[in-house]
């Protein structure tokens, strides 16, 4: 977190339970309010998943334009 502060870049925070001290530092935060380490790891690969789609698809979009 400190590297990318440093360089000016963003911290999104995907964390369980109550956040923490996370969800203080970070810039933004995905709170999962579970108090179960497994189900918020799987609320969190399906997050992966979904951001990483969409990354993709607007990245491929901004791509075709040029």
């Amino acid at each position: 977190m400190k590297v990318a502060k440093e360089k000016k870049g963003k911290v999104v925070g995907l964390i369980g339970f109550d956040g923490g001290m996370l969800r203080k530092l970070a810039d933004a935060s995905i709170v999962v309010p579970a108090d179960s380490t497994p189900q918020v790891e799987g609320f969190h690969l399906v997050l992966t998943h979904l951001i990483a789609s969409r990354l993709k698809e607007a990245i491929g979009n901004k791509s075709k334009r040029y």
